[in-house]
């Protein structure tokens, strides 16, 4: 009954995260989730007296001339990510009577099974380990709990990730049906494409390395080398040498987007501009790392809002120098197929946050989503050294 325990948690979860942003000023148009609910109930009208025309709103055209697929302004994907969390609420306002906790509690319910199929799958894979270490790493983080809980997409996000690397993972095993598990797959891939555009990219990247660790654990090593090669190559020179849109300047004029947008200046990093060549990057990675791995610094404690990241920050790295010894004295376990196609979403994706996003706290709540595929194997291999003699 562990789901259970983790409903209750996400419900209790969800309902702090909205009874927070009560506490802001203005929290009705600044507080995206609040926003979204206020904005949700014209549009539970519209679903009452025109069904068809609520639903293909979804996919008219909303400019002359749309941006799309990166565009971060007049970009019809783009506005897709908050358009489908109000047409969401705007559903439950029907089940619920337009009450915004109420909603809370049916979101926690629809994105429960994404979160348990990652426990799921942890467990499988350590078996001999306690299932409560999966449960740990996958809900009981604590940005993740918060994040992930509230009425935003952070929370199916997460959820469609689970179901797609559960479903991946049927496949791969070659257990029951595989047609239902391939439909699940494509449909929750296409839901994250949709929410963040990135990480469906890069979770399609790490399904593709934790194939081929299984089909070729001989020349693995190799395998993924050459592909990180040819991918730093292909991100340069696509739309300079090869057709297409040049990546380095979008993810530049990403950073100058978020620049132009409103955020607590308490939070605000000191960034430079971000160079669209390869130098520019190299410039910039160690600032982009600095801000993902490791802050908020410990000294930052005085800030109440950064003890939980910082708190599991400090787990983190405690746990990577612990592994780090074991390797050392020839007692690591080897790195899993799964292991690795997660470290490849989760560095990926950090590169991103940090190379484009400026304020502290968006920091934290986009690497949310992140810890679930990362936090269970670091606990499950810390018992392990922890147990050994």
């Amino acid at each position: 009954m562990w789901w259970l325990l983790l409903f209750i948690a996400k419900i209790a979860a969800g309902t702090g995260y909205g009874w927070f942003f009560t506490t802001l000023p203005n929290y009705e148009q600044y507080a995206d989730t609040w926003r979204i609910f206020f904005e949700s109930r014209q549009e539970t009208q519209w679903l009452l007296h025109d069904p068809a025309g609520f639903l293909s709103d979804l996919f008219l055209p909303r400019y002359t001339r749309d941006a799309g697929v990166l565009g971060t302004q007049n970009s019809l994907l783009n506005d897709l990510k908050d358009v489908l969390m109000v047409k969401l609420a705007a559903v439950f306002n029907l089940l619920t009577g337009s009450r915004y906790y109420v909603n809370g509690v049916l979101y926690q319910f629809v994105t429960l099974w994404g979160q348990a199929a990652l426990v799921r799958l942890w467990s499988s894979h350590y078996p001999a380990r306690p299932w409560w270490l999966a449960f740990a790493g996958v809900v009981a983080i604590p940005s993740v709990l918060f994040w992930c809980s509230g009425f935003h997409r952070d929370g199916l996000i997460l959820h469609a990730m689970g179901i797609a690397a559960w479903s991946f993972y049927q496949l791969l095993q070659k257990q029951g049906r595989t047609i239902p598990h391939f439909a699940l797959l494509v449909v929750h891939m296409l839901l994250l494409f949709l929410l963040r555009t990135y990480l469906a990219v890069f979770f399609a990247a790490g399904m593709g390395l934790w194939w081929i660790w299984l089909r070729f654990p001989k020349v693995k090593w190799r395998i993924t080398l050459a592909a990180a090669s040819v991918g730093v190559l292909l991100f340069f020179t696509v739309g300079k040498i090869l057709p297409g849109p040049h990546l380095p300047s979008v993810l530049s004029g990403r950073l100058h987007s978020f620049m132009q947008l409103s955020g607590p200046i308490q939070s605000l990093l000191p960034m430079k501009a971000l160079e669209p060549t390869a130098i520019g990057f190299a410039k910039a990675l160690p600032s982009a790392m600095n801000h993902t791995l490791v802050r908020p610094y410990v000294w930052e404690l005085s800030k109440l809002t950064y003890v939980p990241a910082i708190v599991e920050l400090l787990l983190f790295w405690v746990g990577v120098f612990m592994l780090l010894a074991s390797i050392r004295r020839k007692k690591a376990e080897p790195l899993l197929g799964l292991e690795a196609g997660a470290f490849v979403v989760v560095i990926l994706a950090y590169l991103i946050i940090g190379y484009t996003i400026p304020y502290l706290a968006a920091i934290i709540r986009y690497k949310a989503v992140l810890w679930p595929l990362l936090m269970p194997a670091l606990l499950m291999r810390l018992n392990t050294q922890i147990n050994e003699p």
